[in-house]
């Protein structure tokens, strides 16, 4: 936490896929932490399960052994507890399983309902896994290599299951998942966050406080995998722990009008909401069916917001989704010969004054563009910088902290204020 590099790591690991009907995009990138700490899985059929398909970002904390590990291991856990639940696991909370309908069955017999149950355990016995290895490890420190230790570090986790009939959403943590059906956003996963009232409770009961939104004034999530020094009260059950391991289940029933899933960390959510992110997503499908290069844009698109963590993104589209259309390509072709022609005005009037940062505040303030909704004029900061680059010779203008001033700008009811900071400053950016 906290510690950021000179210049972002603007390079990313991508795939895509397709099967079951749906495709699949996915884009992950460092950004300006020190290091990766995000994590994915996707798996379009399940190999003794051809017709369900899984999907999952892992946002690691202090560490990415715990992210890396639950990334490669959750799904078997998953499908281990499908048909075997204790009494004591399914009762315990009942709340946090729940459907929008009436539950069905896959072909090979598996009920929407033993999927999510077998969710909720595989999650439970993740933890549990992972607390037993960190134990061996430390009782025998010499017999692993530093690539197989489970080191002090946690994870988030936000996952989803389809099947021929539903959707089914895993979340612990403050990684979300959203479904968009019927140019709306249906259905979000919510953030399990210290300063909510059930997690206050919780956090409370097991002797803990919530200070400056974190839990003791430390961990800014209530719920993840590892994590166990938040663990460690003998006296109390898993799921009544300072952090509980225990995600929510959400089945919801398939619907013609379903567009797309979004999976992404909280570097996406931090600076763009469940609407924007919807209709960013949604006008550049109407551009491109490359999925791969949507969820770049989406990073890009943050990186240029603000955003200082690393970021996963997973863009899964259904047949209800936009197809490309070749008037929206127009548009958008017609906005980046208008923003290119800006640009240069700009810089014909400030000379060697001109500087990214004063380009992008004026082409802001152009009501006369027309931007991608949810983006902003931040999704054409890289048009912008490559045609600054052009006209002045300068090959870096991308995401350089030393020279560039940075901006945060902080939203509440009433008002917005903008904060400019040096790069010496930036460590206030991860407070805020």
């Amino acid at each position: 936490m906290g510690a950021f590099l000179d210049k972002a790591r603007v390079e990313k690991t991508t795939s895509s896929g397709f099967g079951n009907g749906l495709h699949y995009g996915l884009s992950a990138m460092q950004g300006w932490r020190v290091g990766m700490e995000d994590a994915h899985t996707a798996i379009v059929s399940l190999p003794q399960n051809r017709e369900i398909s899984f999907w999952g970002v892992f946002d690691g904390h202090a560490g990415s052994a715990t992210s890396a590990y639950c990334a490669k291991n959750l799904l078997d856990n998953v499908l281990a507890n499908v048909d075997h639940h204790s009494s004591s696991t399914t009762a315990d909370s009942q709340d946090n399983v729940s459907t929008t309908s009436d539950t069905g069955s896959s072909k090979n017999g598996l009920s929407v309902e033993s999927l999510q149950r077998g969710l909720r355990t595989g999650f439970l016995k993740l933890d549990e896994v992972l607390y037993s290895l960190r134990t061996l490890q430390e009782q025998n420190n010499a017999n692993y290599n530093e690539s197989e230790r489970i080191d002090k570090s946690g994870t988030t986790a936000v996952v989803v299951v389809v099947t021929p009939t539903h959707i089914i959403f895993g979340n612990c943590g403050d990684s979300r998942g959203i479904l968009c059906r019927s140019n709306e956003v249906n259905f979000a996963t919510e953030d399990h966050k210290p300063f909510k009232p059930r997690e206050r409770q919780r956090i409370e009961r097991a002797g803990g406080s919530v200070v400056l939104q974190r839990v003791n004034g430390s961990l800014a999530v209530s719920r993840a995998l590892g994590d166990f020094e938040y663990k460690c009260n003998s006296e109390l059950s898993q799921l009544d722990q300072l952090v509980s391991p225990e995600p929510d289940v959400m089945s919801i029933a398939r619907d013609p009008k379903d567009e797309f899933i979004v999976l992404a960390c909280d570097g996406i959510w931090d600076v763009m909401n469940n609407t924007d992110v919807a209709n960013f997503v949604r006008s550049r499908l109407a551009i491109t069916n490359d999925l791969e290069e949507i969820c770049n844009e989406v990073l890009n698109t943050c990186l240029a917001k603000g955003s200082k963590d690393n970021m996963s993104i997973i863009l899964i589209t259904f047949d209800g989704a936009i197809t490309v259309d070749e008037n929206a390509k127009l548009m958008e072709q017609e906005l980046d010969r208008k923003i290119v022609k800006e640009v240069t005005d700009i810089h014909n009037r400030l000379g060697s004054n001109c500087n990214l940062y004063q380009v992008m505040t004026e082409l802001s303030q152009d009501d006369s563009l027309r931007l991608p909704p949810g983006g902003g004029i931040e999704c054409k900061q890289l048009l912008v910088e490559k045609t600054l680059s052009q006209l002045t010779g300068k090959e870096d203008y991308c995401h350089n902290g030393h020279d560039l001033l940075k901006a945060i700008v902080i939203l509440n009811r009433n008002c917005r204020i903008s904060i400019w900071l040096t790069h010496e400053m930036n460590f206030l950016m991860d407070v805020i």
